[in-house]
């Protein structure tokens, strides 16, 4: 193929901006970095990030960008590009420390893809003054950046509840995105206002903005047409004198969304419910399974009169489901306390990570980070190890009957119950990334506390080999967690006190 022009590359642009995503990435497939110029390759891979080809776009500036040979040829554009990749893949915090080391004032884009790698962790206070920082920095050049900017600005506001900065500045993007003819933003920006109305109680509003969202919407095959349809569900149960007879309108929703892997329009939809309803474990449910912890305090400040859940939590797929089996995640063993995975290796600590959300599969970047943490991304070596990983999860979970499948799709992993089980997590060691040896740790410190044992009590019963039992046993002992008493046959042990 020959060395593609700017001009080949501007009609690709051309097909995504006209809707045209399936020709596009066709196209894109066919190309290869040796029919592009090295100057293009950014604009390239802006090309593959905006028409889902991550992985492509990561393996062409992953050499640039990574490689310490190739690093002097990264051009900041290169970086930017990359960062986004890596955001789209869900390698957040290593995409925001590149996005860090470029200079607003040269690459503004730089700010704007930094509120990306924070909104997946409802971090939207800490957007709102980036996202003004782009505008000024932006001006008057790129009115169409500007428009998407203040969306995700409003947007923010909304979240945050500063009600009247929001509404101003709604007004004003739907007057810009009328001058634009951007019909889809507009859709969206009213779809905003439908969200500060219903947050306001003010019906007649939201009713009004909902009805102009939908018609702008309508067309629309991306999920912000399903985003319409909830706030329209929302209004209507949130106004309907009989709310019970509306919940299963929207948990009828929550299933489509789904199905369709808009896994945030489920989660707003269980969030939606205890507005009206008493519903303590649908809140149980939505606080143990939404680990961040921004998420956690605006469901107390919603709820409050909402218990908290006791810390150890048993997961069985949904809310309210009855679990006939039971397995301890934490302690990696059964009901009878039998271990049925290696604890604190990696593959016990992919499924405590599997167990956080309830609602959003994880990525195999977000995955990597957690497990291997200071390890870069790399879209050759890093999908190949964690599928390492998964493999021998599954095989320990098989051998142990336990009735779930680790699934795994578009580049994410999450758990699929093959029948109702209760998976217990404790929800405030979430956000922890806890060794092997404080996991292997926990079940001998706890099932021994104040009783003296010796190596072959531990092996029965965690249901470990005695070589394994006396390798934790002399960790132990090293770091000073536990007491050797004796010799010999008579070597016995004893939990060090806290005093």
């Amino acid at each position: 193929m020959k060395t593609l022009s700017s001009k080949d590359l501007a009609a690709i642009d051309d097909m995504i901006r006209s809707g045209r995503q399936s020709q596009a990435r066709l196209t894109l497939n066919k190309i290869s970095p040796s029919d592009l110029k090295r100057s293009d390759f950014a604009r390239f891979a802006n090309l593959l990030s905006r028409t889902g080809l991550y992985q492509k776009g990561l393996r062409l500036l992953n050499p640039y960008v990574r490689q310490p040979r190739l690093r002097d040829g990264a051009t900041p554009e290169d970086r930017l590009e990359y960062a986004y990749l890596l955001i789209k893949v869900g390698a957040l915090s290593e995409a925001r420390s590149i996005l860090t080391e470029l200079n607003p004032a040269t690459h503004p884009d730089s700010l704007l893809y930094t509120t990306f790698a924070l909104t997946p962790e409802w971090r939207y206070e800490e957007t709102i003054p980036l996202l003004r920082n782009y505008l000024v920095h932006i001006g008057s050049d790129r009115p169409y950046q500007a428009l998407i900017a203040k969306v995700n600005l409003a947007a923010a506001l909304v979240f945050c509840r500063h009600d009247k900065e929001a509404a101003e500045l709604l007004s004003q993007a739907k007057a810009a995105a009328a001058g634009l003819n951007a019909g889809f933003l507009l859709g969206s920006l009213h779809e905003l206002s439908a969200q500060l109305a219903l947050a306001q109680e003010n019906f007649t509003a939201a009713d009004v903005a909902l009805n102009e969202a939908s018609r702008l919407l309508q067309t629309a095959v991306t999920a912000e047409h399903l985003y319409a349809q909830k706030w329209r569900l929302v209004l209507e149960f949130l106004k309907s004198p009989r709310p019970d007879e509306m919940a299963d309108e929207l948990n009828k929703l929550r299933t489509t969304a789904l199905a369709k892997r808009e896994w945030e329009v489920a989660r707003d939809l269980d969030f939606q419910l205890l507005k009206r309803l008493n519903m303590d474990e649908t809140f149980a449910y939505l606080y143990c399974g939404s680990p961040t912890e921004i998420f956690r305090r605006r469901l107390e400040l919603s709820y409050p009169a909402c218990p908290l859940p006791a810390d150890a939590y048993a997961w069985s797929g949904e809310p309210r489901a009855i679990a006939a089996d039971s397995y301890d995640v934490q302690l990696g063993t059964d009901s009878r306390g039998r271990e049925i995975v290696e604890r604190g290796q990696t593959p016990h600590r992919l499924w405590l990570l599997l167990c956080r959300d309830f609602y959003r599969p994880q990525s195999l970047a977000q995955i990597s980070a957690w497990l291997y943490p200071g390890e870069l991304y790399h879209p050759v070596h890093t999908p190949v190890k964690v599928h390492q990983t998964v493999s021998r999860l599954r095989k320990q979970l098989e051998q142990a009957r336990v009735p779930i499948h680790i699934a795994g799709f578009g580049g994410t992993l999450c758990i699929e119950f093959k029948k109702p089980c209760a998976l217990v997590k404790n929800w405030r060691l979430d956000s922890q990334r806890s060794t092997r040896t404080e996991l292997e740790a926990e079940p001998v410190l706890t099932r021994f506390s104040g009783n003296r044992f010796q190596a072959r009590d531990l092996a029965v019963a965690l249901d470990i080999s005695l070589s394994s039992a006396i390798r934790r046993i002399n960790q132990l002992v090293d770091n000073g967690k536990l007491i050797r008493e004796g010799s010999g046959k008579k070597t016995a042990y004893r939990v060090k006190s806290a005093a």
